[in-house]
């Protein structure tokens, strides 16, 4: 549970990192929405790999480079599943539709709980 508690909060920083890289790449360099969040992506990974090896996993892999793909590789994985699950719920519920913020919401979860288990077992077994 303890991992659990502090692969959250890492969560909570790489979504500092997203947002705020997201922001200034569309304020400041006038690049567009979506191509400013596939600019932050890779950067709010890299800090959450970094902090959940050192925080939450204490991984001993010397090969930084490949641990880091495989952690890219899973968080590729969990954005599909928060997208799709945000984009099944709002198609297929007017509760949904009406509340976006709770589509998010289990969408992030969904994506949390995937990123979790393939870091758990799959980057830092």
């Amino acid at each position: 549970m303890k991992q659990v508690v502090i692969f959250s909060f890492v969560g909570v920083i790489g979504f500092a990192v997203d947002a705020t890289l997201t922001y200034l790449f569309t304020s400041t360099c006038q690049v567009l929405p979506i191509y400013a969040k596939l600019l932050a992506f890779p950067f709010a990974v890299t800090v959450t790999w970094f902090f959940n090896r050192k925080l939450t996993f204490s991984s001993q892999n010397s090969n930084l480079f490949s641990e880091w793909v495989k952690f890219f590789r899973v968080s590729l994985g969990g954005a599909l599943f928060n997208n799709l699950s945000f984009y099944f719920l709002v198609e297929h519920s007017i509760f949904f539709e009406n509340h976006l913020v709770l589509a998010v919401a289990v969408g992030s979860i969904v994506g949390m709980i995937f990123n979790f288990i393939g870091s758990r077992f799959y980057v830092f077994r």
